[in-house]
């Protein structure tokens, strides 16, 4: 296979991973109307079971990072889909509080290393020059399963039950790991863009991650965006149907439009990102301003629900809440391939340990929030004003460039 057809297979693989990821991430958000009567669990315990996936997610994440350095995407792909899969098969299974909490933290645990391994994987197989654009290809996956994820597992919850929904999605990822046995490939040795990737990264000390100003605002940032993104990953199900008293299939149907146009703007992130990048040659206006730009409007997306109450209106303004989040997400990941290069992996999985932190403290926060006050106005005061300090973070000290010319 040619290195053009080997980059695309990679990118179809990744593709595939990023989808069977953001299904099982979000499948217990729309468990939990069932899953609290079922075995009688409350909001604040649901929401210590949601946020033990960030737990499990923040250890490996990182770790996953240094051993894709080290080892390879695919050794460290292999092993975690596979605690992946039993984690999934064993929340079909649980009885209670702890046999939840512990399979939701395994979740976390195996999901981890997935996405260091597409920072490594892209940073060894697509050229600067179209690597938002792969990117993009790749995790456009995350907002497109979410919208046909909502339909499908409310679907298999009222058909089924909770507990078959998550052992067929349990097979799904099972699915996926002779083919990365197959065709997964890491960089070889006369890889041309892998080669000129190691010549022209900057030459970082063991530590560079932690002491750069940029990387350390774009993992600030992207924390700011995992705290929105796991807040409508597993509290946006509940927000419905208790304050608008939605059922679970209005729920399903209402969660295809934010992902769908998520998608669009995700996939068009990383379009402008290398558009800009080609004309200007600047990472300042391809990747930080188009940064401002998605955390301005996802701000401002914010306001607007909590200035109103009106479902429509609701329904909309969280649309674009999703998706001006989202469509952040590409310029974050590249930001570590193109001042971390030699390190991508590990650069990627410093930043989404800052993901993991978020993982755990949004639905955590926000289930305390919930049980104490009984609405989820709180939960949406502090998403704008985090988003408000991932905004002057990035004005301030995110500067690729410079971080550049520094090396």
């Amino acid at each position: 296979m040619d290195k053009s057809n080997q980059a695309r297979t990679m990118i179809i693989l990744l593709f595939a991973l990023n989808f069977l990821s953001y299904i099982d991430r979000s499948a217990m958000a729309y468990a939990i109307p069932v899953i609290t009567s079922s075995l009688r669990i409350n909001s604040y315990l649901i929401g210590l079971i949601l946020g033990s996936f960030g737990i499990g997610y923040f250890i490996t994440t990182f770790l996953g990072g240094v051993f894709v350095d080290k080892y390879g995407s695919k050794r460290v792909l292999l092993l975690s889909t596979l605690i992946w899969t039993c984690s999934m098969g064993l929340t079909g299974l649980a009885t209670g509080f702890y046999s939840l909490y512990l399979a939701r933290f395994g979740l976390g645990a195996g999901e981890g290393p997935s996405f260091p391994a597409v920072a490594r994987t892209v940073s060894d197989w697509i050229p600067l020059r179209s690597r938002c654009q792969a990117l993009a290809n790749s995790l456009f996956a995350v907002p497109l399963s979410l919208a046909i994820g909502a339909p499908v597992v409310t679907f298999l919850i009222t058909y089924l039950g909770w507990r078959l929904m998550f052992l067929v999605l349990a097979v799904l990822v099972l699915l996926w790991w002779p083919f990365c046995y197959l065709f997964f490939l890491d960089k070889s040795k006369d890889n041309k863009v892998a080669k000129a990737t190691l010549l022209t990264s900057t030459k970082e000390d063991k530590y560079y991650f932690f002491k750069n100003k940029t990387l350390l605002s774009n993992a600030w940032g992207f924390f700011v965006y995992g705290y929105s993104m796991f807040f409508f990953l597993t509290w946006l199900p509940d927000f419905l149907a208790s304050t608008y008293h939605l059922s679970v299939k209005q729920i399903g149907l209402f969660s295809i439009l934010p992902w769908i146009l998520a998608t669009l703007f995700l996939w068009l992130g990383g379009y402008l990102s290398d558009l800009l990048y080609n004309k200007t040659k600047s990472l300042r206006y391809a990747r930080s301003y188009l940064i401002l730009a998605g955390q301005l409007f996802t701000l401002l997306s914010l306001l607007v629900i909590l200035t109103f109450k009106d479902l429509t209106v609701i329904l909309i303004a969280i649309s674009f809440a999703v998706a001006f989040n989202l469509s952040n997400n590409t310029p974050f990941y590249a930001i570590n391939m193109d001042v971390s290069a030699k390190r991508a992996g590990t650069s990627l999985g410093f930043m989404n340990s800052m993901f993991a932190i978020a993982g755990f403290l949004a639905p955590t926060i926000t289930g305390a929030a919930v049980q104490l006050s009984g609405n989820f106005y709180t939960a949406f005061l502090l998403m704008g004003l985090l988003t408000l300090s991932a905004i002057i973070s990035i004005l301030l000290f995110h500067h690729p460039d410079k971080a550049l010319s520094k090396a």
